[in-house]
């Protein structure tokens, strides 16, 4: 039964003992990597926290000067510039009216006056389809 215990008084198991209580001290110390910490991290092409996010797209670089440029394509501005709403449609429809392109969008929406959806019901009744449900 005494064989498991461990004998302190040989130096081998004891400085062993000391190695690996130092090394866990040494780790637990250690500062995770993270993106943004240190300046120029955020525009330096790299991806310094190996979380496979380069400079602004990673989190860690959200607030950083180099990235509160709002023409920066993040995802909170990502679509910012797109048409929305009635205007959004009728690009779409002035492209499919150029290139003579058929489809049930421009049948359905391309029309004046426009059908108003507000649910699935009247999205189906626009295309011309019923609602068995």
């Amino acid at each position: 039964m005494n064989h498991f215990l461990i004998n302190l008084k040989q130096p081998v198991v004891a400085l062993g003992l000391f190695c690996l209580v130092l090394l866990l001290v040494a780790i637990s110390c250690v500062k995770p990597l993270s993106e943004g910490d240190e300046p120029g991290q955020c525009n330096d092409g790299a991806d310094n926290d190996a979380d496979h996010a380069y400079d602004c797209d990673d989190s860690g670089c959200t607030d950083s000067p180099e990235c509160v440029d709002l023409d920066y394509p993040t995802e909170a501005n990502l679509f910012d510039k797109l048409l929305k709403g009635e205007d959004q449609l009728a690009a779409l429809c002035d492209r499919l009216a150029t290139s003579d392109i058929r489809s049930s969008v421009r049948d359905a929406f391309c029309v004046e006056p426009r059908p108003t959806v507000t649910n699935s019901r009247e999205l189906l009744e626009a295309f011309g389809l019923g609602f068995h449900g």
